[in-house]
């Protein structure tokens, strides 16, 4: 269990390394494709992540609201019912 527990811990500590390094160089992704690029195909390409970007919001917002259309009602069921840590 302990060693399950610590290569949990491990895959998340990875993950969240991985996640801070890709926020830090989010800002600078812009300026390292114009520099790595001529500037049609540096256009293009900040083009295409930008609607990547957008469909992957519209995905997590879409996927918010209806986890949420479907917890709202299952939680005051389940307080109705006396369901402890129904919230959870």
């Amino acid at each position: 269990v302990l060693g399950a527990a610590a290569g949990v811990l491990g895959e998340a500590v990875v993950v969240g390394l991985y996640f801070a390094f890709l926020l830090l160089e989010a800002a600078r992704f812009p300026d390292r494709v114009r520099a790595a690029y001529p500037g049609d195909r540096a256009d293009a390409i900040l083009q295409v992540a930008g609607e990547v970007n957008a469909a992957i919001v519209s995905y997590l917002r879409a996927k918010v609201r209806a986890s949420l259309i479907i917890a709202v009602p299952v939680g005051l069921i389940l307080a109705g019912f006396g369901v402890r840590f129904a919230l959870l």
